[in-house]
């Protein structure tokens, strides 16, 4: 069994959070400077050369990266030999978040749903625990802005649409998002398991460092296939047009139910019937086979045979019937009463 002190993660955490908004990774640096030298438009040149200046100053005056410093997301591996010695752990990160946003001159930006009451100090942080074997503990921190974070999507697929229906799905998403989530960007791709963890998969991704490709072959051309087509918007820098639209895309998977992708079923009205054909509208369920029509009945059924018939409630007792035609007469137009129409006959459903 590992002890930590409290005060140690505390302390490291605080310290990773405002790196984390400061100092922008060197593998998205080195990507950056990649992308200006690959860029051919002017535009997407002189975008990325701002890029970088603002890396270099942020990193030089230790201010922000970004104005939005959005929400604190940690992701954790919790080792089941590990424990903490003067605390808990949601309580010391939401703590040393407090700090570090406050210290740092981040933007608190966390708010009340429904009243839009900022909370003042950014919490509370969204973190993810995952318990590991051994005596490890693993905390890594994403500071999620808000441009990024409403353009992301989740969808559930049919599994005939394979991997060209989630192609389709991410490129469609990133054509339809344009300029709004500042690229170039990282774009995390969760595929599988519920509907709750894919996404949790996708955030997780995007802590793959830039270039570093899934270990299995087959996903990893497939990664570079939606790199490429991604690309091929040419949505480019901030919007502006050009070849850097995103510099990596990265995906996870979990196993999944064989029905775990696919849209929900139509839910149908009580009543209603499951249609017999694709794009068919329910029909009424009928509550049992209609009687076999009496020769000389024209087109209504006997009144008798309609009010008993299965799920129909039946005429209320002492009540007379009402008075019927003899089976071998029939109504002509001349004889219905004012404001009456002749019956149509009552067919089946067509399922």
């Amino acid at each position: 069994m590992k002890s930590i002190k409290a005060q140690e993660i505390h302390d490291a955490v605080r310290r990773m959070i405002m790196d984390a908004c400061r100092i922008l990774p060197d593998d998205v640096y080195q990507a950056f400077l990649r992308a200006r030298d690959a860029e051919e438009l002017d535009s997407a040149k002189e975008v990325l050369t701002q890029l970088i200046d603002n890396a270099d100053l942020a990193r030089s005056t230790e201010l922000a990266l970004c104005q939005d410093t959005g929400a604190a997301v940690f992701f954790v591996d919790y080792g089941d030999d590990v424990r903490i010695d003067g605390g808990h752990l949601e309580e010391i990160l939401n703590a040393a978040m407090v700090e570090a946003y406050d210290k740092g001159f981040l933007r608190k930006s966390m708010c009340h749903p429904l009243t839009r009451k900022n909370t003042g100090d950014n919490t509370p942080a969204i973190i993810h625990t995952h318990v590991v074997p051994g005596e490890t503990l693993r905390i890594r921190f994403m500071a999620k802005g808000g441009g990024s974070e409403n353009m992301s999507r989740i969808a559930m697929l049919k599994p005939a649409q394979g991997w060209k229906g989630i192609k389709e799905f991410v490129v469609r998403t990133i054509a339809e998002a344009g300029p709004n989530p500042c690229p170039p960007t990282i774009v995390g791709v969760g595929i599988g398991g519920t509907f709750d963890l894919a996404p949790a998969l996708a955030k997780k991704a995007l802590f793959r460092p830039i270039g570093e490709r899934n270990p299995n072959p087959e996903v990893a051309a497939l990664e570079e296939e939606l790199l490429s087509a991604i690309n091929d918007l040419g949505i480019g820098p901030m919007g502006l047009g050009g070849k850097t639209t995103r510099t990596s895309p990265a995906q996870r998977s979990k196993n999944r139910r064989s029905n775990s992708i696919r849209s929900p079923p139509r839910r149908l009205r009580p009543g209603f019937q499951k249609p017999c054909r694709p794009g068919q509208r329910p029909q009424p369920a009928s509550p049992g086979p209609l009687p076999r029509r009496q020769p000389g009945q024209g087109g209504s059924y006997p009144r008798e045979e309609r009010v008993n018939r299965p799920g129909v409630p039946k005429r209320p007792p002492g009540r007379a019937p009402p008075a019927q035609l003899p089976q071998t007469a029939t109504r002509s137009p001349a004889q219905t009463p004012p404001g009456r129409r002749l019956a149509s006959p009552r067919r089946p459903p067509p399922c």
